[in-house]
This record gives structure tokens, C-alpha cells and sequence, in this order.
């Protein structure tokens, strides 16, 4: 299944993160260090230590920040099983995510788990793409 990340994990998630996202990694190795050791973000690693799910929560908000699983086990669905189970824990709370407009890959699947946009933010990304937020509610 998954387990909560610890600060000895942080070589883990910086190489998923690295091999997930390649040139264009927005987590880089002291941001994850930070956040672990300030604990406002939560990691959730794999079994197999492949993928992890990224989050803050506040009361029963969360806000989702970075799905990664590693880049030769990507499309085996690994990714979704743990964001089904993530979705399973956290059925009471309000959820909240944000995808480029382009990763239709990506928007399908949350669209599939019940995610339903309800903001953009035009040019948001670096590339110009714009940023679509989306919600679950309980």
C-alpha cells in the first residue's frame, strides 16, 4: 500500500520527483527537505517506493500538490492506485488540486475520480499554460 514519508525519506522522494519530472521538476531537492522537516506537507510513498502523493491539509480541506511516480513505471497504473487510495482515506474532506490545462491525461482521471473544475488561471504556468483548479467535496 503507501506509508507516510519521514525525514529519512528524502533522498526517496527527491528521486521519484527527479525521474517523474525530469528537466522540469518543481520540487527540488531543498524544497523537499524544507517541507519535511516543517511538516506543512505531507508525502505519501508507495510500497514499492515509485510514487508519491504530496499534500497540505487544514482541518477538512486539503490541498493535492504533486503526483509522481517514476518515470520507467509510468502508464502501469500505479499512480492511480495510490490516488484511489488517497481519495479512499480522505473522503470527508474537501479536495483540492490544480492541473495544466494541456495534461488532458491527468484532467481525465480526476474528472473520472470526481474532481469538477471550478477556476483557471490564464498563463499561469511558465510555458503560458493555464492552471485549471478542481475540487472534490465530501
Amino acid at each position: 500500500m503507501h506509508r507516510a514519508a519521514t525525514n529519512e525519506d528524502l533522498e526517496t522522494i527527491a528521486g521519484i520527483a527527479e525521474s517523474a519530472f525530469g528537466k522540469h521538476n518543481p520540487l527540488p531537492h531543498d524544497l523537499i527537505a524544507q517541507q519535511l522537516s516543517a511538516g506543512r506537507v505531507s508525502y505519501l510513498i508507495d510500497e514499492a517506493e515509485d510514487a508519491f502523493i504530496s499534500f497540505s491539509q487544514v482541518l477538512d480541506e486539503i490541498e493535492i500538490y504533486d503526483l509522481a511516480v517514476v518515470e520507467d513505471r509510468q502508464g502501469q497504473g500505479i499512480g492511480q492506485v495510490l490516488f484511489n487510495t488517497f481519495l479512499q482515506e480522505y473522503a470527508d474532506s474537501h479536495l483540492f488540486l490544480e492541473v495544466a490545462e494541456g495534461n488532458l491525461a491527468a484532467r481525465h482521471i480526476y474528472e473520472k475520480m470526481g474532481f469538477q473544475q471550478y477556476h483557471e488561471r490564464p498563463n499561469y504556468y511558465q510555458d503560458g499554460q493555464t492552471a485549471i483548479l478542481m475540487e472534490k467535496k465530501p
